[in-house]
């Protein structure tokens, strides 16, 4: 079984398939992708199967569902009949491994390493590399590389006067980055002031640590707190409740007898 598998690797040889395939004579990055090789009209197009086998999943997998993977390749290829023939030519040996049905964990565990279930990558997120495919040249997706990426789609038209961005690290993400923003401003490759890599821990906002941006949102934030203190001591220096003054005493009269008593007379 050894043996086996390893002629069938030294047959398929995954990385030089795919450089023969996109015609790339330098070092291709392979990853799980799915991808299905096509070749028609005399160009090599591919398409992506219904579920791929990403790191880790080969043990969790069930062969019989593994197995519609490979009829789904075998119904494409049938549909464009050259494809097989001009993979033969390229030295790429695919028969073997489409026409064996998938039962067993090992026979995963081969598909998952084989042409149609690894592709050229560049190692970005699956909906990144979906939106370069297919962005303009005057957009750029990807605003800030290392170790915290972030990727950003045009809030409107890009020819539009207003530019904005939409945060795209999640697609379908609600957070917006006005025209001033330093995202904005790379994506529509507008040098920004200064360096896009973040000062200091990350901002619950968003917002780049030392940012004009984040200046003027701790700026505002600071005189909001100065209002609520300010309030509170005014609150604080109110009289509890109202003294109502008390009305003066009446004068005390005192009694004068005038003339004799007729006592001790």
């Amino acid at each position: 079984m050894l043996l086996e598998r390893l002629i069938w690797r030294a047959e398929l040889n995954g990385t030089e398939a795919w450089q023969k395939i996109t015609g790339f004579n330098g070092t291709i990055k392979l990853g799980r992708v799915g991808y299905i090789p096509v070749y028609a009209g005399g160009d090599w197009i591919w398409f992506k199967n219904t579920a791929t086998i990403w790191p880790g999943m080969e043990y969790s997998s069930d062969p019989e569902r593994v197995d519609k993977l490979r009829q789904n390749v075998l119904e494409l290829l049938g549909a464009f009949d050259s494809t097989i023939p001009e993979l033969e030519r390229l030295g790429i040996r695919i028969k073997g491994l489409l026409n064996k049905q998938i039962k067993t964990q090992a026979d995963v565990e081969q598909w998952a390493e084989s042409i149609f279930n690894m592709g050229p990558t560049n190692g970005l997120p699956v909906h990144v590399e979906d939106a370069l495919a297919l962005a303009g040249t005057d957009f750029k997706i990807i605003v800030q590389r290392g170790p915290s990426p972030q990727y950003v789609l045009p809030a409107g038209p890009v020819d539009s006067d207003a530019k904005a961005t939409m945060d795209f690290n999640t697609p379908g993400s609600k957070t917006k980055f006005g025209p001033r923003h330093a995202f904005t401003k790379t994506a529509f490759s507008i040098p920004p002031p200064r360096s896009l890599r973040p000062r200091g821990r990350p901002r619950k906002d968003g917002l780049p640590s030392g940012s004009k941006e984040a200046k003027a949102a701790d700026r505002a934030k600071q005189k909001a707190l100065e209002r609520a203190r300010a309030k509170r001591l005014r609150e604080q220096k109110k009289p509890l409740a109202t003294i109502t003054a008390l009305p003066e005493p009446a004068p005390v009269r005192r009694l004068v007898r005038v003339g004799k008593s007729g006592v001790g007379s």
